[in-house]
């Protein structure tokens, strides 16, 4: 769609990410500001997290403020003796039946497609039916911080070891595709073992953003990559960061006036 035509339907990908999937909450609470429906939801790691949070019901600023509490922290516990993952969600707490209200990802109000790595086939899988929790916890499941998850005849890991960002699922409703990346790549001449390996494995874990921008908008922030992964203090600075860059992008794209 181009400069100046309205919109009212989209679709939405959200990449994995761990703690910064406050920058998702921002981004949805704009187009909820607009009244910009989303037709479709996917998503990897927290982004698959999030997008059940939203079809649930929850406002993004009711699940950020979820996400503050201690309550939230505390649903993740150490896995002793570390046989099988270092950290486990304790799925049977409070805080996260709280953000998820329904069993089977068919009752959300809005369909969601969670993308997974099947360690069986060595595939990745991309589940819009089943139990929400165990998909949700397989999406994320990036070994061995947590453990993979048995669903059926899959075995499941995060995401984003095959698809990160996915938007295949999304394509067959004919809308506009916005993609939400936690992990901007930026790409840096310097040398060092550590800092090459980690440029090594994002360009491997993550799609192409050449093809992603074929077939979708684009939207994230170099600055994202000063926020921790496994940091909880800082989910307002990331929540305000996507809102904001949700506005620009929007602006960018669409009329507003008309929305």
């Amino acid at each position: 769609m181009s400069k100046g035509q309205t919109i009212k339907e989209i679709t939405l990908s959200l990449s994995g990410g761990a703690a910064r999937g406050a920058y998702h909450l921002g981004v949805l609470a704009k187009f909820d500001e607009l009244g910009i429906k989303i037709k479709a939801l996917s998503g990897a790691s927290i982004g698959a997290f999030v997008a059940v949070a939203y079809a649930s019901g929850l406002k993004p600023k009711e699940i950020l403020e979820i996400i503050k509490t201690s309550d939230f922290k505390k649903a993740f516990k150490l896995n002793f003796p570390f046989n099988k993952s270092f950290f486990k969600i304790d799925v049977a707490s409070k805080t996260i039946q709280n953000l998820v209200k329904f069993s089977d990802l068919k009752e959300l109000n809005t369909p969601v497609y969670i993308s997974a790595v099947d360690l069986v086939s060595g595939e990745v899988v991309y589940l819009n039916e089943g139990e929400i929790l165990k998909l949700v916890l397989g999406s994320c499941a990036i070994t061995p911080v947590f453990e993979a998850v048995k669903y059926n005849d899959y075995l499941l890991a995060d995401g984003c070891f095959k698809d990160n960002l996915p938007i295949t699922p999304l394509k067959k409703y004919g809308l506009d595709i916005w993609a939400v990346d936690l992990q901007p790549f930026v790409g840096s001449g310097k040398g060092g073992i550590i800092r090459t390996t980690k440029q090594a494995l994002k360009i491997a874990l993550t799609p192409s953003r050449a093809e992603i921008c074929k077939n979708a908008i684009y939207l994230t922030n170099p600055n994202l990559n000063k926020f921790s992964l496994f940091s909880f203090k800082e989910f307002d600075a990331l929540f305000e960061l996507g809102y904001i860059d949700a506005e620009i992008k929007i602006k960018e794209k669409y009329d507003t006036n008309s929305i």
